[in-house]
C-alpha cells in the first residue's frame, strides 16, 4: 500500500501475456516493483531524517541546567556523542538517494521504450536533471561514502579531498540537529559543503518528485490504450476495476 504522497505507486502494473504456441509465459511491466520498492525507499529517506531529529533532540543545552558548563563546552562534548550517529544517518541517506534515483531512471527509460514499442502517441517528458546541489551530493557519495578517497583515481584532487569530513555547527543552536558536513577540503577541489540533513531532504525530495511525476504521467497515458495485442504478446492493465476483454491490435 502506498503510504507516501508519490503518484507512481498508485498505478497498477501492466501484465504481458505471450500467447505463442506452446506457451510463452507472462510477466509484468514496469519490471521494477514500483508499488512496493519506490514507496519503501521514499519512506526510508524520511525515516532517516526523523531518526536524526529525534536522536539529536535528546542533547539539549537548556536541559543541562548547569551554570558551570558553557554552551561551547556543551557543543564540543555533545558533538563527540553525536558524530557517529550523524555520519550513520548522513551516509545512509546519501546512498538511498541514488538508489532511488537509479530506480526512477531505469523506470523512466523502460516506460519510454514501452511507449515506442507499442507505437503509442504519447508525449515523452524530459528526464529530470540533477541540479548543482544534487551533483554535490553525488560527489560526496563517490569520493567519501562509497569510495573513501579512492580506490580508483585516488590521487585526484576530489578523491584526496573526500578523505576529509569537516563539520559546521551553529554557535547559537540549543541542539546539534543542524550539523553540516564537508567544511574541510583542499584548494582546487570541487565544493563538498552540504546543508543540514533537513535542508538536504527538502532539496532531494523536490528533485525525486520530478521523476515520480514524469514516470507516473507516462504510465497513466500508456494504460489508457490497453489492452493491446502486438504479435503473440498481449498487454493488459492489471487495475482491479479493469474488466475489458477486447484488445487493440
Amino acid at each position: 500500500m502506498n503510504k507516501t504522497e508519490l503518484e507512481l505507486p498508485n498505478i497498477w502494473p501492466i501484465r504481458v501475456w505471450d500467447n505463442q504456441e506452446g506457451g510463452g509465459g507472462t510477466w509484468v511491466l514496469p519490471s521494477l516493483n514500483h508499488m512496493e520498492v519506490i514507496p519503501t525507499l521514499w519512506i526510508i529517506l524520511q525515516q532517516i531524517i526523523d531518526d536524526w531529529k529525534k536522536y539529536s533532540a535528546e542533547f539539549s543545552f537548556t536541559s543541562v541546567n548547569d551554570p558551570n558548563i558553557s554552551k561551547i563546552e556543551f557543543q564540543f562534548n555533545t558533538f563527540d556523542e553525536l558524530e557517529p550517529r550523524f555520519i550513520n544517518c548522513l551516509f545512509s541517506y546519501i546512498n538511498f538517494i541514488f538508489l532511488l534515483e537509479n530506480g526512477f531512471d531505469v523506470m523512466f527509460d523502460e516506460l519510454k521504450g514501452l511507449a515506442k514499442e507499442l507505437d503509442l502517441p504519447i508525449k515523452i517528458p524530459k528526464k529530470p536533471k540533477r541540479n548543482a546541489y544534487i551533483q554535490r551530493l553525488r560527489l560526496v557519495r563517490n569520493h567519501t561514502v562509497v569510495h573513501w578517497g579512492g580506490p580508483k583515481n585516488k590521487d585526484y584532487i576530489d578523491s584526496r579531498a573526500g578523505r576529509n569530513w569537516g563539520f559546521s555547527i551553529p554557535t547559537d543552536a540549543d541542539t546539534l540537529e543542524d550539523i553540516s558536513f564537508g567544511y574541510v577540503s583542499l584548494v582546487g577541489a570541487n565544493d563538498r559543503e552540504l546543508r543540514t540533513l533537513a535542508q538536504t531532504h527538502m532539496e532531494v525530495t523536490a528533485y525525486l518528485r520530478k521523476y515520480d511525476v514524469a514516470c507516473a504521467g507516462m504510465l497513466k497515458e500508456i494504460v489508457q490504450f490497453l489492452p493491446i495485442k502486438k504479435g503473440s504478446l498481449e498487454y493488459v492493465y492489471l487495475a482491479p476495476h479493469n474488466t475489458s476483454n477486447k484488445a487493440h491490435t
